[in-house]
């Protein structure tokens, strides 16, 4: 699928807009609208999709629509597999880890702060309602991010629209984006910009 046209694609019922169910040999089966493909040299690389069921041949649930978007990444081949393979039991192709105990890393101040920012956000992704504290807190989070943490920002943002946060208050967050998305670093500039694209569409 990643070397398919847009009509090549059409004429597997994958349109954007539409729902579209993919079974893979291994069982798996992907069901749901597709929002948007995100396309690079002629690629297709990413397929976006929203109300989205991902089960197994058992009927075991692998992702639900309540979760929120599905990004499912399209190639035809796997370059590598850093750490090697997930289930060492199956694919015992590699030596067994050390159980000699790793070094301990101490984290600054900001870094800390940093990991604690996210683990917050996840959180209250699990939150069915944001109280106006809870938003308050994030929008400062946010605004108070250091430019670099573009990523914070973006998924602030996008826990704030998936509890239907008014705009006014967003829109603060989606200006400092597009100035970071202005920058002369292109290979920041194009993630903010998916990202952007992905919470306009």
């Amino acid at each position: 699928m990643s070397a398919y046209t847009v009509d090549e694609l059409a004429q597997h019922d994958i349109v954007v807009g539409e729902h579209v169910e993919l079974n893979f040999l291994s069982g798996v089966t992907v069901s749901g609208r597709l929002k948007s493909i995100y396309r690079q040299d002629q690629l297709n690389l990413i397929f976006t999709f929203v109300d989205c069921t991902v089960t197994q041949l058992d009927g075991e649930r692998l992702f639900e629509p309540e979760w929120g978007i599905f990004d499912m990444v399209v190639g035809t081949n796997i370059g590598s597999v850093y750490g090697g393979s997930a289930d060492r039991d199956a694919y015992p192709l590699y030596e067994t880890p050390s159980l000699s105990a790793t070094q301990t890393i101490n984290y600054d101040e900001e870094t800390s702060a940093l990991f604690d920012h996210y683990a917050l956000l996840a959180n209250l992704r699990k939150e069915s309602v944001l109280s106006r504290e809870q938003v308050e807190t994030l929008l400062a989070i946010a605004l108070g991010a250091a430019q670099e943490e573009w990523l914070l920002c973006f998924e602030i943002v996008e826990c704030l629209q998936a509890n239907n946060v008014e705009d006014s208050l967003i829109a603060p967050l989606l200006a400092q984006l597009e100035s970071l998305a202005s920058s002369d670093d292109e290979d920041r500039t194009r993630l903010i910009r998916y990202g952007l694209d992905r919470l306009s569409a």
